[in-house]
C-alpha cells in the first residue's frame, strides 16, 4: 500500500490521505475533476500544495536548536528524496526506496538470465517494455537525483551548523533549489 495526498488543486489544500495498492486515477476514485492523488509516504492533511509537490507545514516553533533544524532538513530531503520527479527523458518517474530497489532488482535479474529483456515495467501511465539500458538509465538518473539531495542536505548541515541558516524557510529555500 501506498500513500497518497488528495488534493484540492482550486485550494491546495490536502483534504484527505488514502492508502491505495497502485497509483490511482486522476481525479481519484469518489473524488471530481480538481482533485488529485499524490504519492507520499510521510503526507497529512495539515500539509499543502504548491502546484507541483505537497509541502509540509513549517513548523510553529519560533527559534529551533541546530538538532531541530538537521532535523527538519533531513524530513524534507526524504520527502523530496521519495516523492518523485520528472526526468528529462522518462518524464515522471516513482524515486521510492521501494521502486528504486525493483529497478535494482530488475537489471540483476536480467544480467543473472533470470528473466528475458525487455520486461514489463508498470509507469505512471500504465505498462511499458524497458530493456536493460532503460532500466540502468533510469537508475542512473534516479540515482543522481536522490543524490543531489544527500548532497544538498550535507550542505544544509554545514551551513546550520556554522549559522548561516537558522531558521526553516532557509532550508525550504536550499531545498527546492
Amino acid at each position: 500500500m501506498k500513500r497518497f495526498a488528495i488534493v484540492d488543486t482550486t485550494t491546495n489544500k490536502i483534504v484527505n490521505v488514502i492508502n491505495y495498492e497502485t497509483s490511482p486515477t486522476n481525479p481519484p476514485p469518489g473524488f471530481e475533476a480538481g482533485f488529485i492523488a499524490v504519492q507520499h509516504d510521510q503526507v497529512s492533511t495539515d500539509w499543502t500544495w504548491n502546484g507541483s509537490d505537497v509541502v509540509a507545514p513549517v513548523p510553529s516553533v519560533a527559534t529551533l536548536t541546530k538538532d531541530q533544524l538537521k532535523a527538519w532538513a533531513a524530513s524534507v530531503r526524504y520527502l523530496r528524496e521519495t516523492g518523485g520527479f520528472t526526468s528529462p527523458t522518462f518524464g515522471p518517474l516513482l524515486s521510492d526506496r521501494d521502486t528504486r530497489a525493483l529497478i535494482a532488482q530488475a537489471i540483476q535479474s536480467i544480467d543473472l538470465g533470470i528473466v528475458e529483456q525487455p520486461i514489463n515495467w508498470k509507469g505512471a501511465s500504465g505498462f511499458v517494455a524497458l530493456d536493460r539500458a532503460a532500466l540502468l538509465a533510469i537508475s542512473k538518473e534516479t540515482a543522481a537525483f536522490v543524490q543531489s539531495l544527500f548532497d544538498k542536505e550535507a550542505v544544509i548541515d554545514d551551513q546550520i551548523e556554522n549559522g548561516t541558516i537558522t531558521v526553516v524557510q532557509q532550508i525550504i529555500d536550499a531545498l527546492a533549489a
